[in-house]
Protein backbone atom coordinates (compact mmCIF):
# COMPACT_ATOMS: atom_id res chain seq x y z
CA UNK A 1 0.00 0.00 0.00
CA UNK A 2 1.43 3.36 -0.77
CA UNK A 3 0.50 6.20 1.87
CA UNK A 4 0.06 9.33 0.18
CA UNK A 5 -0.43 13.51 1.19
CA UNK A 6 -1.85 14.73 -2.07
CA UNK A 7 -1.92 18.31 -3.37
CA UNK A 8 -5.29 19.63 -3.45
CA UNK A 9 -5.10 20.64 -6.79
CA UNK A 10 -4.50 16.92 -7.30
CA UNK A 11 -7.28 15.66 -6.13
CA UNK A 12 -8.95 18.68 -7.97
CA UNK A 13 -8.08 17.54 -11.04
CA UNK A 14 -8.52 13.75 -10.54
CA UNK A 15 -12.49 14.90 -9.56
CA UNK A 16 -12.86 16.87 -12.40
CA UNK A 17 -10.91 14.96 -15.20
CA UNK A 18 -12.86 13.47 -17.97
CA UNK A 19 -10.07 11.17 -18.73
CA UNK A 20 -10.19 7.83 -16.71
CA UNK A 21 -6.84 7.20 -17.57
CA UNK A 22 -5.42 10.46 -16.38
CA UNK A 23 -2.94 9.99 -13.36
CA UNK A 24 -4.93 12.25 -11.29
CA UNK A 25 -7.97 10.52 -11.74
CA UNK A 26 -6.11 6.38 -11.46
CA UNK A 27 -5.02 8.08 -7.86
CA UNK A 28 -8.34 8.84 -6.93
CA UNK A 29 -8.97 5.07 -7.95
CA UNK A 30 -6.07 3.82 -6.48
CA UNK A 31 -7.33 5.33 -2.86
CA UNK A 32 -11.23 4.03 -3.65
CA UNK A 33 -9.82 0.42 -3.79
CA UNK A 34 -7.41 0.51 -0.95
CA UNK A 35 -4.04 0.56 -2.84
CA UNK A 36 -3.48 4.24 -1.92
CA UNK A 37 -4.33 5.32 1.64
CA UNK A 38 -5.01 9.21 1.76
CA UNK A 39 -3.30 11.37 4.46
CA UNK A 40 -5.16 14.43 4.92
CA UNK A 41 -5.61 16.99 7.64
CA UNK A 42 -8.80 19.27 8.48
CA UNK A 43 -6.25 22.29 6.59
CA UNK A 44 -6.04 20.48 3.83
CA UNK A 45 -9.80 19.32 3.63
CA UNK A 46 -10.82 23.08 3.92
CA UNK A 47 -8.58 23.91 1.40
CA UNK A 48 -9.66 21.39 -1.03
CA UNK A 49 -13.70 22.45 0.01
CA UNK A 50 -12.69 26.11 -0.72
CA UNK A 51 -11.27 25.52 -3.82
CA UNK A 52 -14.28 23.22 -5.15
CA UNK A 53 -16.81 25.94 -3.70
CA UNK A 54 -15.16 28.49 -6.70
CA UNK A 55 -17.69 29.15 -9.40
CA UNK A 56 -15.62 28.18 -12.14
CA UNK A 57 -15.52 24.90 -11.29
CA UNK A 58 -19.59 24.67 -11.53
CA UNK A 59 -18.91 23.34 -15.17
CA UNK A 60 -17.69 20.13 -13.60
CA UNK A 61 -19.34 19.53 -10.74
CA UNK A 62 -21.97 20.93 -8.57
CA UNK A 63 -21.77 22.08 -4.91
CA UNK A 64 -23.45 19.25 -3.36
CA UNK A 65 -21.00 16.56 -5.87
CA UNK A 66 -18.01 18.37 -4.63
CA UNK A 67 -19.01 18.19 -0.57
CA UNK A 68 -19.98 14.47 -1.29
CA UNK A 69 -16.00 14.50 -2.66
CA UNK A 70 -14.71 16.08 -0.07
CA UNK A 71 -17.05 13.77 2.81
CA UNK A 72 -16.40 10.44 0.70
CA UNK A 73 -12.39 11.87 1.73
CA UNK A 74 -12.61 12.35 4.48
CA UNK A 75 -14.10 8.97 5.33
CA UNK A 76 -11.22 7.15 3.80
CA UNK A 77 -8.32 8.87 4.53
CA UNK A 78 -6.15 8.63 7.48
CA UNK A 79 -6.61 12.18 9.15
CA UNK A 80 -3.52 13.59 11.07
CA UNK A 81 -3.17 16.84 13.24
CA UNK A 82 -2.00 19.70 11.51
CA UNK A 83 0.56 21.42 13.08
CA UNK A 84 0.56 24.94 14.41
CA UNK A 85 3.37 26.15 12.66
CA UNK A 86 5.31 23.68 10.41
CA UNK A 87 8.29 24.51 9.41
CA UNK A 88 9.54 26.14 6.01
CA UNK A 89 10.33 23.63 3.21
CA UNK A 90 8.60 25.05 0.19
CA UNK A 91 9.15 28.59 -1.75
CA UNK A 92 5.38 28.88 -1.39
CA UNK A 93 4.80 29.10 2.03
CA UNK A 94 1.50 28.07 1.65
CA UNK A 95 2.39 24.91 0.99
CA UNK A 96 4.80 24.19 4.13
CA UNK A 97 1.63 22.17 5.70
CA UNK A 98 1.37 19.76 3.35
CA UNK A 99 5.48 18.61 3.59
CA UNK A 100 5.05 18.79 7.29
CA UNK A 101 2.43 16.74 6.81
CA UNK A 102 4.28 14.05 4.52
CA UNK A 103 6.47 13.74 6.92
CA UNK A 104 5.18 13.49 9.94
CA UNK A 105 2.84 10.42 8.52
CA UNK A 106 6.21 9.28 6.63
CA UNK A 107 3.75 9.29 3.46
CA UNK A 108 5.14 10.19 -0.13
CA UNK A 109 3.57 13.95 -1.32
CA UNK A 110 2.33 13.91 -4.43
CA UNK A 111 2.14 17.08 -6.38
CA UNK A 112 2.54 18.71 -9.50
CA UNK A 113 3.49 22.33 -8.22
CA UNK A 114 6.44 23.33 -9.32
CA UNK A 115 7.52 24.95 -5.78
CA UNK A 116 7.21 21.34 -4.53
CA UNK A 117 7.50 19.10 -7.35
CA UNK A 118 10.22 20.83 -9.80
CA UNK A 119 13.81 18.73 -9.76
CA UNK A 120 16.04 20.94 -7.71
CA UNK A 121 13.22 21.24 -5.01
CA UNK A 122 12.09 17.96 -5.24
CA UNK A 123 15.64 16.67 -4.18
CA UNK A 124 15.81 19.69 -1.62
CA UNK A 125 12.71 18.65 0.32
CA UNK A 126 14.11 15.10 0.16
CA UNK A 127 17.30 15.84 1.63
CA UNK A 128 16.13 18.64 4.13
CA UNK A 129 12.56 17.47 5.08
CA UNK A 130 13.04 13.23 4.64
CA UNK A 131 10.01 13.53 1.97
CA UNK A 132 9.66 12.42 -1.47
CA UNK A 133 7.92 14.18 -3.72
CA UNK A 134 6.23 12.64 -7.01
CA UNK A 135 4.24 13.51 -9.75
CA UNK A 136 0.64 12.16 -9.87
CA UNK A 137 1.97 9.51 -12.97
CA UNK A 138 5.01 8.88 -10.97
CA UNK A 139 2.53 7.32 -8.16
CA UNK A 140 0.53 5.75 -10.65
CA UNK A 141 3.69 4.17 -12.50
CA UNK A 142 4.95 2.83 -8.70
CA UNK A 143 0.94 1.42 -8.06
CA UNK A 144 1.74 -0.50 -11.59
CA UNK A 145 5.30 -1.32 -10.39
CA UNK A 146 3.41 -2.66 -7.17
CA UNK A 147 0.68 -4.48 -9.13
CA UNK A 148 3.15 -6.31 -11.20
CA UNK A 149 5.33 -7.97 -8.61
CA UNK A 150 1.90 -8.95 -7.29
CA UNK A 151 1.16 -10.38 -9.94
CA UNK A 152 4.55 -12.17 -10.74
CA UNK A 153 3.92 -12.83 -6.96
CA UNK A 154 1.19 -15.39 -7.61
Amino acid sequence: MLWVVADPNVLVSGLISNSPNAPTKQLLYGIQEGEVVLVASPHLLRELRAVLSRDKFRHWVSIDEADAFVEELTVRAQISKDRSYPPRASRDRTDDYLVALARDARAMLVSGDPDLAEDRERERIQEEHDVEVLTPREVVEELERRRGERQGGD
